[in-house]
């Protein structure tokens, strides 16, 4: 056990006189005993940085800087008890670090404290010797990996663990990488390299560490993702097995992953790119028993204008950390700021279909390939497109960002037979979809792997012979089977390979230079087969979720609307109240973000020559120059007509207060809806239905009404109530406080996950709705942004009393049987965003 609790005998004579020093010192003892006998460590993870130390938007944010701020801060209150650790995947992403070999990046952990990492797949894109030799040169941290071990020398190829002693107390951080690698990065970085199961070796480590009493505690470092759901996938799936060990701490899926195994070992991930990390709280009493007590809040976001994040009016930073970046920017600068283009509107990688389809990156990279290549056809994985372009001046470090890596363009000869099978590969089970230049294709997933391509055309939809050879353009990382894709590494088609060594990024750039910005069109290219037996299907999306937005509106509001409800695009919280505003004042409801009006919006706002605008939310949210702007434009909208336009905010000191002073504006009202303010879904879930209905929309903390809402649930002496949510969602807590206040007993309506809840509450509300219209947006997502549409949605459903229904890439089971019964022939489902597809039993 613990050195500084071995001798028994002394700690009982040292409690004694402490006991009496208590007796002429009040609280002495206690404080002694807090800070002695009980120890909290936090432990820091910092995973998939990607070389963010600015984030992506311009101008650039200190994003690096903010985060090691953070960290000083919990550093500096607990000096003796922090341990900060690398998940992997920390150098490879951001042209500043790429062009650097990660080395600021490096100097920027070392800088933090970091005193270990695991490795992550992107440390062999420049290859392992790369890493060791110029990027971890001079570190203060080193890499620790199980199982990864060096073909030719039979063993090891780091240390698979190290034993780091903090405040006497022992704790032991084992390594293991995805076995996924090989197969996602260049076959000749990883081909001296054999990759072993990590749960084995995490097992065998753990059981030597115990066994010869090397540590006190035992943390598991895997760079190993979960799902999107941040509750099932291969970190569970190792997680669940592991013995011996007390934590894991986990990279890879870039989500936010706050949940225990099935064992009870906590299983957390911080998310990416610097946008958080994870602060772990382990608490070890005097008996040496280990407990963590914050895993589910152990996320700490700084991707926000908190006061700890870096999109805050003014960031806070770490002068050292700056002058890091500050370093860097200078080494690169000449060469990335150089502008080639601009763009006046988002262009993303957003897909059109789901769960795979064609994307405006996508088509303008794969056009250019093809053209690079002098191909027919042209293919771009989806991965490989790393960021997208937000609108303003495109420059040569924009570039670098969307195509990080230094691909080249290859050609070889493939036939439809081949054809087909690449794209077989990519709408697999397990596949991650591709990009096309030069083709058509449908496909259809309810049909059995290997058989769901339905149409393979020229992209005029020309047909394509059995005995056509096309020259077929892509990157030497899908030439080399990479992402899961075989069919480039037939023998046969090996065989035409060629590559006329010109970096993908390279050609980009040039046909930036060349057309003074990105252009492309978006044609279908590969799209979901018809399948619905519904009596028509309608998509309504955009480029982006601000585009999105604007065409609901076109939807719903063809003609004029006086007023508009505008919200926050990106920091949801207070904008899910909103819909039942929007209805009230029969208004959609326009997305913004928080420093920046999008183009799109300005134009929907002008359109619908709206001369009454509401903002909801503070000004941290939605910040005092777009409401200036937005007095503007209302101004303009009035014309030679004599109304004075007026922009007017709701808004409060937090979330729940913003959401009382909302419900203070609905009128009428003699029931209430209380959600979670940090479950999204939820209130997502009953927004079509509360706007409907005219019933305003509460946020609450998950275990304590706050107090602005139970005051004015007891003022409004409210008829109904009704909880969205499970008790993990809202616990007994808050039903109980709420059943004080309203005359009824609060009705739950809630499931196992967000679709059961929404199946739920429809089931409840049928009868006040009509089924003629069905709305589908995402109710999830790996992004964490895919609420935005449903958001935009619910004012349009509302208008005709129509469901909203959540999905994820699929409609769920629950919703299929609720649904079955009350489709018919001439129903029409109006697609949000575009990103589910329609079942046949739909």
């Amino acid at each position: 056990m613990f050195k500084c609790f071995k001798n028994k005998k002394w700690t009982a004579a040292l409690i004694t006189v402490f006991m009496l020093f208590s007796l002429l010192t009040p609280g002495a003892f206690t404080e002694v005993k807090a800070e002695e006998l009980v120890k909290v460590f936090d432990l820091i993870e910092i995973t998939d940085f990607h070389g963010a130390l600015e984030d992506s938007s311009t101008p650039a944010l200190p994003a690096g800087a903010v985060l090691a701020n953070n960290i000083k801060d919990i550093k500096n209150s607990n000096p003796d008890r922090t341990l900060i650790m690398g998940g992997g995947d920390l150098y490879q992403g951001t042209p500043m670090s790429n062009v650097l070999f990660g080395v600021p990046v490096q100097k920027l952990m070392s800088s933090i404290g970091m005193e270990v990492t695991t490795l992550g797949n992107h440390e062999f894109d420049w290859g392992l010797d790369k890493i060791i030799n110029t990027t971890m040169k001079d570190a203060k941290y080193s890499i620790i990996c199980a199982n990864l071990y060096d073909k030719n020398k039979g063993k090891r190829v780091f240390e698979p663990y190290k034993i780091i002693t903090k405040d006497g107390v022992k704790i032991a951080v084992i390594g293991a990488i995805s076995t996924e690698t090989p197969g996602i990065v260049l076959p000749a970085n990883v081909q001296n390299y054999k990759f072993t199961d990590p749960t084995t070796e995490l097992n065998a480590v753990a059981k030597e560490i115990k066994n010869s009493k090397k540590a006190d505690v035992v943390l598991a470092l895997l760079h190993e993702g979960s799902n999107a759901d941040s509750k099932t996938g291969p970190v569970f799936d190792i997680a669940d097995k592991l013995s011996n060990v007390d934590a894991v701490l986990g990279g890879h899926s870039h989500t936010v992953v706050q949940a225990k195994s099935k064992n009870g070992i906590p299983v957390v991930i911080g998310k990416a790119q610097g946008k958080g990390f994870i602060d772990l709280k382990m608490t070890i009493d005097e008996t040496g028993k280990i407990s963590f007590n914050n895993v589910e809040q152990s996320y700490i976001a700084i991707d926000n204008n908190n006061l700890n994040g870096y999109k805050a009016a003014k960031p806070v930073i770490e002068s050292g950390a700056a002058a890091i970046v500050e370093e860097a920017k200078k080494a690169v600068g000449p060469t990335f700021n150089e502008v080639i283009g601009h763009t006046n509107i988002d262009l993303t990688r957003k897909q059109s279909s789901t769960p795979f389809g064609e994307s405006y990156l996508g088509n303008w990279t794969t056009d250019i390939i093809r053209k690079a290549g002098k191909a027919d056809v042209a293919f771009q994985n989806n991965g490989g497109i790393r960021v997208d372009v937000t609108a303003g001046d495109i420059t040569v470090g924009t570039i670098f960002s969307l195509m990080p890596f230094d691909n080249e363009v290859v050609t070889v000869n493939m036939n439809k037979i081949q054809l087909t099978k690449v794209f077989e590969q990519a709408v697999a089970d397990k596949g991650k979809g591709i990009q096309v230049s030069g083709l058509k294709v449908t496909y259809d997933t309810s049909k059995a792997e290997g058989n769901r391509v339905t149409s393979l055309t020229r992209e005029d939809g020309k047909a394509i012979s059995e005995s056509e050879v096309l020259k077929v353009a892509t990157n030497d990382f899908l030439a080399s089977g990479g992402d899961g894709f075989p069919a480039f590494t037939e023998s046969e088609v090996k065989a035409t390979f060629n590559n006329p060594h010109i970096l993908v990024r390279d050609v980009l750039i040039e046909d930036v230079r060349a057309n003074k910005g990105i252009v492309t069109t978006m044609n279908n290219r590969l799209a979901v087969a018809a399948e619905s037996t519904v009596g028509q299907t309608v998509t309504i999306k955009g480029e982006d979720r601000y585009e999105t937005a604007a065409k609901i509106s076109q939807a719903g509001w063809e003609k004029e609307s006086n007023t508009a409800i505008i919200v926050n695009g990106e920091t949801f919280a207070d904008a899910l109240t909103a819909a039942p505003l929007a209805k009230q004042n029969n208004a959609p409801i326009l997305l913004t973000q928080t420093n920046k009006l999008p183009e799109t919006t300005k134009a929907e706002l002008r359109r619908l020559k709206s001369r009454f605008i509401i903002i909801v939310g503070g000004e941290g949210v939605v910040s005092k120059e777009i409401e200036t702007e937005l007095n503007k434009i209302a101004l303009e909208n009035v014309g030679v007509l004599k109304i004075m336009p007026k922009v007017m905010r709701i808004g409060g000191s937090d979330r729940f207060e913003t959401s009382v002073n909302v419900a203070k504006a609905i009128e009428n009202s003699t029931s209430a809806v209380i959600a979670n303010g940090y479950e999204y879904a939820d209130s997502l879930s009953i927004s079509s239905i509360a706007a409907a209905k005219g019933i305003p929309i509460l946020l609450t903390d998950k275990n304590k009404l706050p107090e602005k809402v139970s005051a004015y649930l007891s003022e409004k002496k409210l008829i109904d109530s009704y909880i969205v949510g499970l008790e993990g969602s809202v616990d007994k807590n808050v039903e109980a406080e709420v059943n004080k206040v309203v005359s009824k007993t609060t009705l739950r309506l809630g499931g196992r996950d967000r679709y059961e809840t929404n199946i739920s509450i429809l089931k409840y509300f049928e009868k006040d709705m009509s089924f003629d219209k069905l709305y589908l947006a995402l109710g999830d997502g790996p992004k964490g942004d895919e609420f935005a549409d449903a958001l935009s949605g619910a004012a349009l459903a509302a208008e005709g009393n129509a469901p909203m229904i959540l999905t994820n890439n699929s409609v769920s089971k629950e919703t299929l049987n609720y649904m079955k019964d009350k489709v018919k022939s001439n129903t029409v489902i109006i697609l949000i965003g575009g990103q589910t597809s329609i079942p046949k039993s739909f």
